[in-house]
């Protein structure tokens, strides 16, 4: 018995080594919809929105925070802007009904990662993170995210598009009429949905660590 509570103890040990390592702690990703390119996305109108579907697993289905990147046509340090963020439910493959209330992010921090160049142009690619009040949504169901911006550089701020397999991206001028857009079609928007609240493996691991000294102890006591 003591032999095994050692084995336990030890591999239970090597699963918390990561926590010591001296790499800050990252927040779980529960959804992460692809890795940032050369090119950025915006529905023609100026007033209009895009959005990009997603869809999370059990038991990962509430965020606290969302993440993405915007690029700058030409611009290279923009004024502080501000974004509209939502979530609608599918509707036969484009938004649907909006789910929860509309997020409106007030001033956003904006952190340069990038200049890339396109077509012979230049933009800046900005980082943006938000904590939000937790949102709740069902499990295996379909979501649309839309984040749109309404700041002083709303005229040429693109969302920022990956390469994943898919191109479902929607397009709307008022927000309830959406059109699917193809062009490029293999092109989604880059996002990534986290929870601050689900436990590192590393932390689970020193929890059962603990659990199994608590009942060595109990043992040795008997």
């Amino acid at each position: 018995m003591k032999q095994a509570a050692c084995r336990i103890v030890g591999l239970l040990m090597a699963l918390a080594i990561p926590l010591t390592s001296g790499a800050a702690p990252i927040e779980p990703n529960i959804y992460n919809n692809g890795a940032h390119t050369s090119t950025g996305l915006r529905y023609p109108s100026l007033n209009g929105a895009t959005a990009d579907n997603f869809t999370l697993t059990s038991p990962n289905t509430t965020i606290t925070d969302i993440h993405w990147k915007g690029l700058y046509a030409g611009v290279h340090e923009p004024p502080a802007d501000s974004f509209y963020i939502r979530t609608f439910v599918d509707n036969s493959g484009v938004p649907g009904t909006q789910f929860g209330s509309t997020i409106n992010t007030g001033i956003m921090n904006e952190v340069l990662t990038a200049v890339t160049t396109t077509d012979g142009n230049a933009y800046a690619v900005y980082q943006y993170n938000l904590n939000v009040a937790a949102i709740a949504l069902a499990a295996n169901t379909t979501y649309w995210l839309s984040i749109d911006n309404y700041g002083p550089q709303q005229g040429i701020w693109y969302w920022s598009a990956d390469q994943v397999s898919g191109g479902n991206v929607a397009g709307s001028n008022d927000l309830t009429n959406w059109t699917t857009i193809t062009v490029p079609s293999t092109y989604e928007h880059e996002f990534q949905l986290t929870n601050n609240n689900v436990p590192e493996p590393g932390s689970l691991a020193l929890l059962a660590l603990g659990l199994v000294g608590v009942g060595i102890s109990r043992r040795k006591k008997a």
